[in-house]
């Protein structure tokens, strides 16, 4: 493609209609336009929602302040599971406390190995 230089003619009329262009007024539009754009804009606004209500907790609440049922089960098998190896520990955690003290350790807490107090 090649490029055909203007004329001088159509570098003057160029010119002028820049110059025209250029001493012209900005527009303006009319109030009642600037309303219906405001109104529009305004209908078109959303709505903010109520905020959620807050939920009440308390002694009444309890499971619900802890979380439910599965967060209520969790705990108690935890707590089963907790009291057996308390308990009745296996042989592994009485090997593993051996190896760590050095020596294994025996407390009998509730007297079960002399029921009737005959020893001593």
């Amino acid at each position: 493609m090649t490029m055909v230089e203007p004329t001088k003619a159509e570098m003057d009329a160029l010119d002028a209609l820049l110059a025209d262009v250029a001493g012209a007024p900005d527009p303006v539009p009319s109030d009642d336009l600037m309303a219906r754009i405001l109104a529009d804009a305004e209908a078109s606004r959303p709505v903010p929602a109520a905020p959620p209500e807050a939920p009440r907790l308390g002694w009444r609440n309890w499971l619900a302040t802890l979380g439910g049922w599965p967060v209520l089960g969790g705990m108690a098998m935890a707590g089963v599971a907790g009291l057996w190896l308390g308990v009745a520990p296996p042989a592994a955690v009485d090997q593993m406390v051996a190896e760590m003290l050095g020596e294994t350790v025996s407390v009998d807490l509730l007297g079960l190995t002399d029921p009737f107090e005959l020893e001593g």
